[in-house]
């Protein structure tokens, strides 16, 4: 399979995207989260303070007298006003569940007394401070009216707030509502990343076509310099790297044609002078007259592939031998 320019630039445009977007939203949506749950538990916090004595002092008014129709109506107007509240409930400071919204939804618990066995949870109640126990089953008791001793984005199982003299209220926490605006944040994310992806993809196509032109037009070029027309020129007009390329192609171009040219010419020059040099060869004698009581040779050596000298022996008519030289020069 043939990978053009195109595919790889479409590829790694698209891969950079993907790992770009993959990172940023791993960063976004762990940071949002963490900011998240950090309003989650504040906001609970305050709201426990705020509604726990109130609670208690309801238990006393409604459940205690078998009211539980009213303390339920109660308890359901704290659920409308925070939804990231699981559940509520009551403990005595003896340790005695007296309430569970969990399981109390209907009517009121009427079997064998309640204890709290979990003795964490019994020291928690039995505090004067606020507690918090976190998702990863850790302890923690907040200084008085102070919201200490916790890393921003904790996650919190429950918290524990003294309600009166007698009872704690423990205000278990969902992140149902959390984890279902991080799943529309993630969705959202993926949308745009694919918009993102295909916006890439286009710019790419453009991108590479402007890329892709010029180098047609250079290898089109090529071939036909390759099929000996050297008078191609190609014409890019990018105003780019591809510019300086097209115009270096037709440079080079130009010198092929006129080092041909050139070769051509000394090719046909060089074979003039060797026909020259032949025919001057010819002009001259092949045979040396013998010339009784003289010993006679004579050459001719051209500086270069052809001279003008010249030289003969002419037998006269009476026996006699005329012999000349003649220069070019002279």
């Amino acid at each position: 399979m043939k990978i053009t320019i195109r595919s790889k630039l479409i590829l790694a445009i698209s891969t950079l995207m993907i790992v770009v977007f993959s990172l940023a939203a791993n960063l976004f949506i762990n940071e949002k989260k963490a900011e998240l749950a950090e309003d989650i538990r504040l906001n609970t916090l305050a709201f426990g303070k705020l509604t726990a004595p109130d609670v208690a002092y309801k238990y006393d008014l409604y459940l205690a007298q078998n009211g539980f129709v009213y303390f339920n109506r109660e308890i359901s107007v704290l659920f409308e006003q925070n939804r990231d509240i699981k559940a509520i409930k009551v403990i005595s400071y003896e340790g005695n569940l007296l309430y569970d919204s969990a399981t109390e939804k209907d009517k009121q618990y009427d079997g064998e007394l309640r204890k709290v066995s979990d003795e964490n949870l019994l020291a928690q109640v039995r505090s004067e401070n606020i507690s918090v126990k976190t998702t990863g089953d850790e302890f923690v008791f907040l200084e008085t009216d102070e919201d200490v001793g916790l890393e921003q984005g904790t996650l919190v199982s429950y918290f524990v707030v003294p309600g009166n003299e007698k009872y704690s209220v423990v205000y278990e926490l969902t992140y149902k509502y959390l984890n279902e605006r991080i799943a529309l944040m993630i969705s959202r994310i993926i949308y745009l990343a694919i918009f993102a992806i295909m916006l890439g993809m286009i710019l790419s196509l453009l991108m590479a076509g402007q890329l892709t032109k010029p180098l047609k037009k250079l290898v089109i070029g090529a071939g036909e310099v390759a099929k000996g027309n050297l008078a191609t020129r190609v014409e890019i007009q990018t105003h780019d790297e591809m510019k300086y390329l097209g115009d270096a192609f037709n440079q080079m171009a130009a010198d092929l044609e006129k080092s041909i040219e050139a070769k051509l010419y000394k090719e046909r020059v060089t074979r003039e002078l060797q026909i020259a040099g032949e025919i001057q060869k010819r002009i001259l004698p092949e045979k040396i007259p013998s010339v009784e009581g003289l010993d006679l040779a004579a050459d001719l050596i051209p500086a270069e592939e052809i001279g003008g000298d010249i030289y003969d022996f002419i037998t006269l008519k009476n026996g006699r031998t005329l012999m000349y030289v003649g220069d070019v020069t002279g």
